[in-house]
C-alpha cells in the first residue's frame, strides 16, 4: 500500500479546518484543540518512527529533516530548491550536516 503524505495533509487540513483559530498547521486532537508546541510535534513523530519500526535509539524526530532532504535531492529536485525551502543559506551546511548517504536511510526506512 503507497501513502501520499501530500494527500494526507491535504486530507488533514481539510478534515481540521473548522477546529482551527490560528493559521498553524498541527493542533492537538483533544478538546479544546490548540495549537501544539514542538515538544508535542516530536513526541507525535518518535510514535510514528516507534510504529513504523524504526530504531528510536538511533533515529530521532530531528532525522527525519535529514531523510527528507537527502530522497529530495536524490529524487531529482534541485539543490537550490530544497536550500530555500529548508532555510538553509548555502549548500556546504546541507552536504556537510544533512546530506546522507542513502544506505543508511534504507536502513531509517526499514527497507
Amino acid at each position: 500500500m503507497d501513502i501520499c503524505p501530500y494527500g494526507c495533509l491535504e486530507e488533514y487540513i481539510e478534515q481540521t479546518s473548522g477546529l482551527r483559530q490560528d493559521n498553524w498547521l498541527f493542533i492537538s486532537f483533544i478538546k479544546p484543540y490548540k495549537t501544539i508546541g514542538s515538544q508535542t510535534l516530536a513526541r507525535w513523530i518518535k510514535t510514528v518512527l516507534l510504529l513504523s519500526g524504526v530504531d528510536i535509539d538511533t533515529f530521532k524526530p530531528h532525522s527525519t529533516r535529514h531523510a527528507a532532504s537527502t530522497v529530495a535531492l536524490q529524487a531529482g529536485i534541485i539543490l537550490d530548491k530544497i536550500l530555500k525551502r529548508t532555510g538553509w543559506s548555502n549548500a556546504d551546511t546541507f552536504k556537510r550536516i544533512y546530506f546522507k548517504h542513502i544506505v543508511s536511510f534504507y536502513f531509517f526506512l526499514g527497507l
